[in-house]
């Protein structure tokens, strides 16, 4: 089975979608990536611990990535169960998470950019949220796959992340 991950532009352009938004896939069982989500993971309670807003809401430019099912045709074609997609504007109603689409699907069905979805805890593969200077926390997923771009590229990309994933004192 394959993942197929949104583009890590969105932080960068937050909440800016282009039709067609670029994916990354990897095979489900790929070591760097599993172990980026599993350490985005580890860090996830510090993150809803320090992202909380006023009621239900989550600080207004927290985002987490997701894992949301394909539809049954992407799945029959692609051998590709799930999409993993950054979602904005989260709330937490409880046990469950609702928020916006924050990049174009493309095996989701009809759900496009800004569309709302909800999820769950176990859904959230990836958590993103600017530090004071602006630069990006979190990211664990996209650190992984800007090993895979040309360089140049990589390089742009990795001025927008902080030095570390988790900024210090977070628990693991």
């Amino acid at each position: 089975m394959r993942l197929f991950l949104a583009t890590l532009l969105v932080w960068a352009l937050p909440h800016i979608s282009v039709a067609g938004d670029e994916t990354v896939q990897f095979d489900s069982d790929d070591p760097l990536m599993t172990a980026a989500m599993s350490a985005a993971r580890e860090t996830l309670a510090s993150f809803l611990d320090h992202t909380r807003g006023n009621g239900a809401w989550l600080h207004p430019d927290a985002e987490m990535k997701v894992a949301l099912h394909t539809t049954a045709a992407a799945r029959q074609l692609y051998d590709v169960a799930v999409e993993i997609i950054w979602v904005s504007d989260i709330e937490r109603n409880g046990e469950t998470f609702t928020g916006r689409l924050a990049n174009d699907p493309n095996m989701l069905g009809d759900l496009q950019f800004g569309d709302q979805v909800s999820f769950t805890q176990a859904q959230i593969r990836d958590w993103s949220l600017p530090g004071a200077d602006g630069r990006m926390f979190g990211h664990y997923t996209t650190r992984v796959v800007l090993d895979r771009l040309p360089p140049e590229q990589a390089a742009g990309y990795r001025e927008y992340l902080s030095e570390t994933p988790a900024p210090a004192g977070w628990r693991p």
